[in-house]
């Protein structure tokens, strides 16, 4: 078996096949009555029409055949469509091309074949008319000129086919214009080369107020219109859309143009205006022109323009810088200040990217923060920055980013120029060391006297012992065990008073720059009683003290001891008039605090009070005792521990408590005192 070569063209005329719409379809009469009557002229049980396609043939029309379609290799149409006449077999098996076809050798058993071709309305064979017979037979000239009308008519009845099809479909395409230029919310008007109108949709004339009838008669040069300009110039009607595109054969795009009604109300409309061209040779036929009604645009415009203006006004009146960015980084507004700092205006900084306005060491230091913006955070960070007149600035950023549908759309910028500030809070920091140490040394000062006494005393015993030492060594009159004793005597003074002046110490210095350490509470607790102990016993109060020698803390601790000695010195005079004095302190802790309470025998503190203790210069001691600024100072030091000081208002005693951490991540090592 030969399978039959491909067209030379083969192509172009699978792509004219394509274009006829017809594989695949429906049976149609017209085409069955013509394989009918191809059956009976010719005498044959089987007439089909056959078109071949890229890889088989298949059959719009078949008469005595039950399959609509085999594959081209075996398909003897394939071979009819390469001859320029009828294609004639009178015996396949005498034919070298076709004996051994499967299509002969086995069902429908073909041994008779004769095929006109079809040809497309461009000229290409896209098929054939064919008879088949299951017997050897002779095809006379009759049915050879029969089976060639045959194909003509099909011929003609594809070409007839198609045009039916390209009417029904412009039919349609003018239907659809019909409708859609109806159902669009833009007028549209067109007028001939005269400048006449010869058609209109009903959005124009509901958009311009007029009726049918009148939007005929009226021109684009008619006063009617009372055109003018988006700037409120009379718009000349030589400069009109449609008389532009008139005029040069050109495009005009949405130009605005407002029409003055007869109140003085304008309509303004944006209008577009395309020419219309006769044939390819560009000879001009008139012209389409669209409009849509954008008043409620322009009046937002002008709103937006006015929002602009006092925009402006409220950014330049902030005394601060603000910059905002688009998500690229790029300026998209800013106010007078920020653009100023960088010696620009805020006209000459949009646009940029922030690299060029910061500079590129001020970005790279920056981007770590922007980056975080980027990602929908909010960032506050300080730096210094340059001024334009030269001067370093200390500066307080945030960046604040703004979402759209969840995701960073830009980040607004507001700097406040801190210098000032900053100096401020140098000098209140000063201050508030120097009232630290006020406070501090006013504490000493009511421990003076006591603490003179608890030194004088254990001296005075140390003076009599030595010089009693000293009289009985001179009269011989020393034992041994007598001096052993009272040197020991004087050794134990010694060491109380060196405790008293190391408590004295540690007290009396500033320890706001000290590490932190990890420090025994009940080695704390010690030394602030040391300091107190003679005002204590003098005054007849009773100190308990309950802590374990293995809690610690992290802490300042001479810092702590302040505070303690604050607390104790409040107790002490709290419970001066008091029958019953005793002070309590106790220190407990849990997995993550230590809880320091100190407790005295009073009765609590009345609501008036406890609402205004903490603030400094509060006092509700007699004028010249105390500053009144004890617990203020106590509750800063605690609270740059990390920790509270709070007075607990539903015990039945007077009580404070120290809450801090038990550690910190401090590698400072554990000191015990």
């Amino acid at each position: 078996m030969k399978s039959a070569a491909k067209h030379p063209n083969e192509n172009q005329r699978l792509k004219s096949l394509e274009a006829l719409n017809i594989l695949d379809t429906l049976p149609e009469s017209d085409f069955d009555q013509i394989t009918q009557l191809a059956s009976e002229i010719c005498g044959t049980p089987i007439a089909l029409i056959s078109l071949v396609d890229k890889d088989r043939q298949w059959f719009k029309s078949k008469v005595g055949l039950n399959v609509d379609q085999t594959h081209r290799d075996v398909a003897l149409c394939a071979h009819a469509i390469l001859q320029p006449d009828v294609f004639v077999i009178e015996d396949l098996s005498q034919d070298e091309r076709f004996a051994d076809n499967p299509l002969s050798t086995g069902a429908p058993n073909i041994q008779f074949y004769a095929g006109a071709p079809l040809l497309s309305p461009d000229g290409y064979p896209i098929g054939t008319v064919c008879v088949i017979d299951t017997k050897t037979r002779s095809f006379s000239p009759g049915q050879v000129s029969a089976l060639k009308t045959l194909s003509n008519q099909i011929t003609r009845l594809l070409d007839l086919r198609t045009k039916i099809i390209t009417l029904e479909e412009s039919d349609l395409a003018l239907r659809v214009r019909d409708v859609a230029l109806e159902s669009i919310s833009e007028g549209v008007i067109i007028r001939d080369i005269s400048g006449k109108v010869i058609d209109v949709n009903s959005a124009a004339l509901r958009i311009l107020n007029i009726n049918h009838e009148k939007v005929f008669e009226i021109t684009a040069n008619d006063i009617t219109w009372n055109a003018v300009t988006e700037d409120g110039v009379p718009l000349d009607s030589y400069e009109h859309p449609s008389e532009v595109v008139l005029r040069t054969g050109r495009s005009a795009k949405k130009t605005v143009v407002g029409i003055t009604n007869q109140d003085g109300v304008i309509t303004w409309l944006q209008v577009s205006a395309e020419p219309i061209f006769k044939n390819k040779l560009s000879e001009l036929f008139g012209v389409a022109m669209s409009f849509s009604d954008i008043t409620s645009q322009i009046e937002d415009k002008k709103r937006i323009e006015k929002n602009q203006i006092e925009l402006r006004f409220i950014l330049d009146s902030v005394p601060h810088m603000i910059g905002y960015w688009s998500s690229e980084l790029v300026n998209i507004n800013s106010n007078e200040i920020y653009s100023k700092y960088f010696g620009k205006k805020p006209q000459e900084i949009r646009g940029l990217h922030i690299r060029e306005v910061l500079g590129e060491e001020v970005f790279l230091n920056n981007r770590p923060y922007l980056e975080q913006a980027l990602e929908g955070r909010t960032v506050n960070f300080e730096r210094a920055l340059n001024h334009s007149d030269g001067t370093l600035r200390q500066t307080l950023a945030t960046y604040v980013p703004n979402f759209e549908e969840g995701k960073v759309t830009s980040i607004l910028a507001i700097i406040i120029d801190i210098t000032e500030l900053k100096a401020l809070e140098q000098q209140r920091q000063k201050l508030e060391s120097q009232l630290v140490e006020s406070s501090r040394l006013s504490a000493l000062g009511e421990m003076a006297g006591g603490v003179a006494h608890e030194i004088n005393t254990p001296l005075a015993i140390v003076r009599a012992k030595a010089e009693m030492l000293k009289e009985r060594m001179i009269y011989n009159k020393l034992d041994l065990e007598t001096a052993i004793n009272d040197f020991g005597i004087i050794e134990a003074t010694v060491d109380r008073i060196a405790k008293i002046v190391k408590g004295l110490l540690a007290y009396s210095r500033n320890a706001e720059n000290d590490s932190f350490e990890n420090c025994s509470v009940r080695s704390i607790i010690n030394d602030s009683l040391e300091l107190c102990m003679e005002k204590l016993k003098i005054g007849s109060v009773k100190v308990e003290v309950y802590c374990d020698s293995n809690i610690h803390i992290s802490c300042r601790s001479a810092q702590i001891s302040q505070v303690l000695m604050n607390l104790i010195i409040n107790a002490n005079d709290a419970t001066a008039e008091l029958n019953n004095k005793w002070i309590k302190i106790k220190a407990i802790e849990d997995q993550d605090n230590v809880e320091i309470t100190v407790s005295d025998s009073g009765q609590g503190i009345p609501p008036a009070v406890v609402s205004k203790m903490m603030q400094p210069f509060f006092s509700t001691k007699e004028v010249g005792k105390g500053t009144g600024l004890g617990l203020s100072i106590s509750m800063g030091i605690v609270e740059a521990h990390g920790g509270k000081l709070k007075y607990l208002s539903d015990e039945k005693n007077t009580t404070f408590c120290i809450s801090l951490s038990r550690s910190k991540n401090h590698s400072i090592k554990t000191v015990n005192n």
